[in-house]
């Protein structure tokens, strides 16, 4: 493996749709996530942590990143994206660009199969266990004091973050 086939992992969005970028104290938080995968709003409360999100068009993310140096997950319309330290010229980290190495390539081939895969599968061919109203409540509960707290803000280059004053923040 070279390293332009590393590079080729790694982008800035170039076009005009829009973003949404969630800052993180740290992406390895998110190795917290999985540690909880019976517990749905754990997922929210690790990732949104800050209580913050910026919607922007996918082009300025360049300008973003520069005037607010930290750890982000990005999603577009058709990918996560993670950036950090160190990834100022190279751009974000994206799991569905296919990379030049063809070795690789096969390798986020199969792990996109096996995920649409997963994906695919109806409820009923998993075998999971079943929470009671109790939890259901509670998880419910929990989301939406993590929605109520969150801030959602507009970001540009020329007026950087306007608040975006939703009605409902069901996420």
């Amino acid at each position: 493996m070279t390293e332009e086939d590393v590079k080729s992992m790694f982008h800035y969005p170039d076009h005009r749709w829009e973003v949404v970028v969630i800052p993180l104290d740290s992406i390895s938080d998110l190795e917290k996530i999985g540690t909880r995968l019976s517990e749905p709003p754990y997922a929210y409360e690790v990732l949104l942590k800050k209580r913050t999100i910026f919607v922007m068009q996918g082009r300025r993310l360049h300008e973003f990143v520069r005037e607010n140096p930290g750890e982000y997950v990005i999603m577009d319309e058709d990918s996560i994206l993670f950036y950090g330290p160190g990834l100022e010229h190279l751009g974000p980290l994206n799991f569905e660009r296919r990379p030049k190495n063809q070795k690789i390539a096969k390798l986020f081939e199969l792990y996109n199969a096996l995920r649409k895969r997963i994906e695919s599968l109806r409820e009923s061919h998993l075998n999971l266990p079943q929470p009671s109203e109790t939890e259901i409540s509670e998880w419910r509960a929990r989301i939406d004091l993590v929605a109520s707290e969150t801030k959602v803000y507009r970001w540009n280059r020329k007026t950087g973050a306007r608040e975006l004053h939703i009605a409902s923040r069901t996420f």
